[in-house]
């Protein structure tokens, strides 16, 4: 995450934040998280697979092998691959289902928009655009008022555009972009008033 997160993709998150807000009446927050789940049935699989593996090869395997390498090998080669799948986050990604994936993101935008406050805003136009890295998903949560002035699909439309910036190598610069092309419908649909205030921090919450 320190590497998504540098100090240029901060500044570029957060100029498009402004740039939103500044056209409209939302108030928006960017989170990011480095995922959304724990995925430790991946983990647990890639050992207990790799173990057994290593297991029924050394057992069928040709040469004759000591009674301690039968304990003691498949232990190791299970332990290895649990720590691996920890690591890599393309191997819990790759291994995890896709509904898994997106109930876990949408769970954790969820809690998070609470959590953060960003429904505590006095007209209720508060959006929290979530980023979960391990799963290269974006999840858009919107509180009533900007639920309801933006037209529908509009915002699950961003989302998957969002998402499928998380798929190019530039994740952050791509994200920023996009973001600050969405002023021009929040600006359309949901105007700021000439009272209108900065309730919530600009900033990306990590």
């Amino acid at each position: 995450m320190p590497q998504f997160l540098s100090a240029a993709a901060k500044s570029a998150l957060t100029k498009a934040i402004k740039t939103i807000e500044s056209e409209s009446a939302a108030e928006v927050v960017i989170a990011v998280r480095p995922r959304s789940g724990s995925y430790f049935h991946v983990d647990l699989a890639m050992a207990i697979g790799l173990g057994l593996a290593t297991l029924a090869f050394l057992l069928y395997c040709p040469w004759l092998i000591a009674w301690h390498y039968l304990l003691g090998l498949p232990i190791l080669a299970g332990t290895l691959a649990a720590l691996l799948s920890f690591r890599f986050a393309f191997i819990r990604r790759s291994l995890s289902k896709r509904s898994t994936m997106a109930a876990n993101v949408d769970l954790a935008a969820k809690s998070v928009f609470v959590g953060q406050g960003v429904h505590h805003t006095l007209d209720r136009t508060g959006l929290l655009i979530y980023v979960s890295l391990l799963e290269r998903s974006c999840s858009l949560v919107a509180d009533s008022a900007t639920e309801l002035a933006i037209p529908p699909h509009t915002l699950e439309q961003f989302a998957q555009e969002l998402t499928a910036a998380l798929q190019q190598p530039s994740q952050a610069s791509e994200l920023a972009t996009i973001i600050e092309a969405m002023a021009g419908t929040f600006s359309e649909h949901l105007p700021a008033g000439l009272d209108d205030i900065n309730e919530l921090p600009d900033g990306v919450v990590s």
